[in-house]
């Protein structure tokens, strides 16, 4: 990849242009090229089984199978002493970037409201074309969204699709994929959805009748003009729907065994009662190549044109709106090979034009799809030749490609975004590498909004010639403006906080393919500001105190930039040794935590150190340093494997623990001196053996104490030494789904203790499905409880960074951005009573509540009610008792027996029965005062619970199957299980949204002898049970 070594003048500014309203970027921002194969390398070897060596089938679906699970115990409704703080994460951003952007559509009818689906991050709606944004699919829901549908003729309907084959980890490398679960539909012009249960999953990959498992990988969806049917492209071919989805016919078969390749297809509209269809195939099945349709029932196959070449992965697909007689098709497989195809059905002839396609040379010049990953092609509504392309750039003709382009992007064909045309792996301004979706907005031939690595970018007019920018050396033809306000899909590695400096409010985040970006402001609608030097952000830091940050680009290339101004910083200095060789993709660093100046830094197998590196001024320079302070500390060289993680004590100061990709941890005491200081090998004798360390993180009062994670899926995953590593003790508990490690129990990325203002601690950890927390480690026991069910939900943490003294916690997830909580330990507080102090006529089956000034855990002590006229006792219950339910900040007690009426009560708690998310105690009620009330004097009639309500359980009794139903309870995903008379699992099923805020899932029971069950619906706070007879 090609380095920099000059230092450009690289400036920014807030631009309000259009509808944009958004950071934008005017001038040359330089980066590293993206090589996403070494990336998805560094992720199998994170992932993988390490016996195995593969990433576990289906494992997305399995892990929150587990989770959900009463197995688990992992979710906050089975763990009432749980500390969660759902209340108090918030989103922090950024507000102003997106993350991958694979699906695009706008309302026909309304262009203000746009559709947009992130690879990891969901769908999100705007009303005002693009301004602003709002998240509506489920949190819950699978949030890997490659397309998107708008049903022409019932304009209120719309269809999106799941599942990417290819965009993750691949099978080159020996991983599995991620997948999606089928379609989702919605009936209110994008407002809710719900899954289309005919495109539900039954089964891991396989191609048996009856597991619905083609519908874990979509790749393309449309609906008919004429008849309104929806045809969707996933991995076994196309498949048609005349009845909204309910059921499916295949009518084109694309693939006998399972392929990551790829099948698209394209339909338009001809007259009031034709269309046509023309469908790429890729050729791995039986059916390849190209084929037309006028009913999207009946395929024919079209003849190859004679330069095709012997195998494809992909085949991308455009019919020119202005002729229908024309489509175009866009080539693509794993050789590098490209071939363009317009073919005239009016003849039918073909015209190759790929001898024009894109072959600049340079850094990134050439046409490149990264696999057939990134692939998009379009025609102009009005013009049958004038095209577009694009895989990690975007190209426009005005002759089909009849002519190449050249290297002064003038001419009839021309580089409009992605990378700059400039060729040297810096940005389009306000567009980004990697094209993955592009559309014109309906009833316009200028108009143009494109999907990337970066979100969203809108061009107002297509076809302009607007020149060369300020610091650019060539041509710019179009201006785009971003669209990200409010779309939070963005995937960063890592976050960095200010480390000691109680209140600031500065976060620096490297994201995956999209740089490095910094905030100074607690605001989830602050702006962002991007760092110079882009590329893969990856790990970073904040000099306490200082407008000092150091950011890293893939395979360790550190940058230290001063100023408060990201674009244009006042000094600018690659750190990291030019020597240091044998870096991961995301390489980590280490500043010291007494002394900042001292920085470690691991590079394959060796560890190197820099005394002063904030003395480093050799420039900007891609390749590093050759600074003489870097020493290499020789005794830390490792055997096999690479340095993956490691961390320093703050007391007692230069302790350095490292762990490595082969399952080793090492310590190092007095680190910061010398080249050879001791080394001591504390690999645990019940490590699991080659598997990936992702963290180490030492106690900040204490050198001995050391936790560390392995990110592998199918080993045991958290380790505890409170000796140095002498001993080491397995904390992982519940994270996993058996004592081995076995099963199907999350990957874990990071860990943290994080020091409360009390002393005490609470440890996260960073999970593939969310963030989960436990204040004490207990061995095989420790109970650990997923944190912020509704905030951040499950998606996957990648990092925590946590500082004592004002109590936060930052989170980087990767597809929603980044949160934050301040978790200090301050004690809990009561605001009001229901039924209020001195309250008259109250009802004699009422609830009593107490609303916190916070949100509320289960502590350890009784809740009693007392007649007020002999203070004996009506009832008492634990603060754990089943009677008692927590949602937020309010405690609600469920009495087993109405009162008597005309009686005056009082309440007396315990102190420390109930407590905050950071462990400060209530304390308590031990008067008659505080708070009593007076029954009424005459009977009423009560009235169930709110949640038995919601609950509708249906046939019951039943014979064979039983649907149970959540009712507007406002929650995202719930988990149905059933139990027989001995308590034995017998089935369970994932309870997914229906409709608006309905959760619905059927269970098939005919496999039950006839008798009683007991139904669990399971919720991220609460569980309802039912009986329920099998007959």
């Amino acid at each position: 990849m090609k380095q920099h070594t000059t230092v450009y003048k690289i400036f920014a500014m807030l631009l309000i242009v259009g509808l944009g309203h958004t950071f934008a970027q005017t001038s040359k921002q330089l980066r590293r090229k993206e090589n996403r194969l070494e990336r998805l390398k560094m992720e199998q070897m994170m992932f993988r089984n390490p016996k195995t060596l593969k990433i576990p089938e289906k494992i997305r679906g399995k892990e929150l199978g587990y989770v959900y699970s009463s197995k688990a115990h992992l979710m906050p409704a089975f763990n009432q002493t749980a500390r969660t703080s759902a209340g108090n994460f918030k989103i922090r951003g950024p507000f102003n970037v997106g993350g991958r952007t694979r699906a695009l559509g706008v309302d026909a009818r309304n262009t203000d409201i746009i559709m947009i689906g992130g690879a990891s991050g969901g769908l999100y709606r705007s009303t005002n074309g693009g301004t602003s944004w709002t998240l509506v699919s489920n949190a819950q829901a699978n949030p890997s969204i490659t397309g998107i549908a708008q049903d022409p003729i019932n304009q209120d309907t719309w269809y999106y699709i799941t599942g990417e084959a290819i965009g993750t980890v691949s099978t080159n490398v020996g991983g599995a994929r991620y997948l999606g679960d089928g379609v989702y539909k919605s009936t209110d012009n994008g407002v809710t959805w719900s899954q289309l249960a005919s495109t539900d999953p039954v089964s891991d990959v396989s191609f048996s009748s009856g597991t619905r498992s083609e519908w874990q990988y979509c790749h393309d969806v449309a609906v008919d003009p004429i008849d309104g049917a929806v045809l969707v492209a996933n991995i076994k071919g196309i498949y048609r729907s005349s009845d909204g989805g309910t059921s499916w016919t295949q009518v084109l078969d694309a693939a006998a065994a399972f392929s990551s390749d790829m099948t698209q297809f394209d339909v338009l509209k001809t007259g009031t009662s034709t269309r046509v269809y023309y469908a790429g195939v890729h050729s791995g099945g039986a059916n390849t190549g190209f084929f037309t349709s006028t009913d999207g029932v009946t395929w024919n196959k079209i003849i190859n044109p004679s330069s095709m070449p012997a195998s494809w992965n992909r085949i991308e697909v455009a019919i020119a709106p202005s002729n229908s007689n024309i489509a175009w098709f866009f080539v693509s497989n794993s050789s590098k090979t490209y071939k363009l195809y317009k073919y005239d059905n009016s003849i039918p002839i073909w015209a190759d034009r790929s001898s024009n396609l894109p072959a600049l040379g340079g850094s990134v010049g050439d046409l490149e799809t990264q696999g057939s990953y990134d692939m998009v092609m379009a025609v102009k509504p009005d013009d049958e030749n004038y095209i577009f392309i694009a895989g990690t750039s975007l190209f426009r003709s005005t002759d089909g490609f009849a002519t190449a382009p050249n290297t002064d992007n003038t001419g009839n064909t021309q580089w409009i975004g992605g990378y700059s045309p400039d060729n040297d792996v810096s940005s389009y301004p306000n567009h980004h590498p990697d094209v993955h979706s592009f559309m014109f907005m309906p009833g316009s031939n200028l108009i143009v909004i494109c999907g990337h690595d970066g979100g969203v970018s809108r061009a107002a007019d297509i076809t302009t010639n607007d020149g060369t920018p300020s610091g650019f050396s060539k041509p710019h033809p179009v201006t785009w403006t971003t669209f990200n306000r409010g779309y939070y899909t963005t995937q960063p590695y890592s976050v960095a906080i200010d480390p000691t400096t109680s209140g600031d409010n500065r976060l620096l985040l490297g994201f995956q393919d999209n740089g490095n970006w910094s905030v100074n402001d607690a605001s989830s609608t602050a702006t962002w500001g991007e760092e110079i030097a882009g590329g893969d952000g990856c790990y970073g830091a904040i000099v306490a105190g200082e407008n000092t940050r150091y950011h890293s680009t893939q395979r360790g290339s550190v940058l230290r930039v001063t100023g408060v101004n990201t674009s244009s910083p006042s000094t600018r200095n690659h750190v990291h040794p030019s020597a240091a060789t044998g870096q991961l993709f995301v390489n980590p660093f280490l500043l010291d935590k007494n002394d900042q100046k001292i920085m470690y830094y691991p590079a394959g197998t060796k560890l190197w150190r820099h005394n002063d590196v904030a003395s480093i001024t050799t420039g900007f320079n891609f390749n590093g340093t050759n600074d003489a302070g870097w020493n290499e500390i020789t005794s830390a060289e490792i055997t096999s494997g690479n340095i993956s993680a490691l961390d320093v004590s703050k007391t007692t100061a230069n302790v350095l623990y490292y762990g490595t990709s082969a399952g080793q941890v090492f310590r190092i005491v007095d680190a910061s001196t010398g080249t050879a200081p001791t080394r001591t090998d504390i690999t645990g004798a019940n490590f699991p053996s080659n598997a990936f360390v992702s963290c180490v993180s030492v106690d900040e009062d204490d050198a001995n104490k050391v936790l560390v994670t392995f990110s592998n899926y199918e080993v045991i995953s958290v380790f505890y030494t409170t000796d140095g590593g002498t001993t080491w003790t397995n904390v992982s508990g519940n994270l996993e789904e058996n004592a081995d490690g076995s099963g199907n129990g999350p990957s874990i990325r990071w860990v943290v203790a994080h020091r409360l203002l009390t002393g005490g601690r609470v440890y996260y950890v960073g999970a593939s499905t969310g963030l989960y927390s436990t204040e004490t480690l207990n061995g095989t026991s420790t109970t650990w409880t997923q944190e912020s069910t509704d905030v951040i939900g499950n998606v996957p943490v990648s990092m925590i960074r946590s500082r004592s003294v004002d109590g936060l916690v930052a989170v980087a997830t990767h597809g929603k951005g980044a949160f934050s909580a301040n978790i200090t330990g301050t004690v809990l507080t009561a605001n009001s009573f229901s039924p209020t102090n001195g309250a008259t006529g109250v009802g004699v089956a009422t609830d009593l509540s107490i609303t916190f000034s916070e949100n509320a855990v289960v502590g350890s002590g009784n809740f009693t009610v007392k007649k007020n006229s002999d203070d004996s006792v009506v009832e008492s219950f634990a603060s754990n008792s089943s009677a008692i339910s927590i949602t937020g900040n309010t405690v609600t007690v469920n009495l087993l027996n109405n009162l008597e009426l005309n009686t005056q009560y009082y309440v007396e708690v315990d102190a420390g029965a109930f407590k905050n998310i950071s462990g400060g105690n209530f304390a308590g009620i031990s008067d008659k005062t505080t708070w009593s009330f007076t029954t009424l004097n005459s009977a009423v009639t009560s009235v169930s619970g709110p949640l038995q309500q919601a609950l509708k359980v249906f046939p019951n009794p039943t014979t064979q199957r039983v649907s149970v139903r959540l009712e507007k309870l406002n929650i995202e995903l719930a988990k149905a299980e059933v139990y027989d008379s001995k308590g034995k699992l017998v089935a369970d099923k994932l309870l997914k949204p229906v409709s608006g805020l309905d959760l619905e899932g059927g269970l098939d029971l005919s496999h039950l002898p006839k008798g009683p069950y007991v139904l669990k619906v399971i919720m991220p706070n609460n569980i309802i049970s039912r009986t329920i007879i099998v007959q």
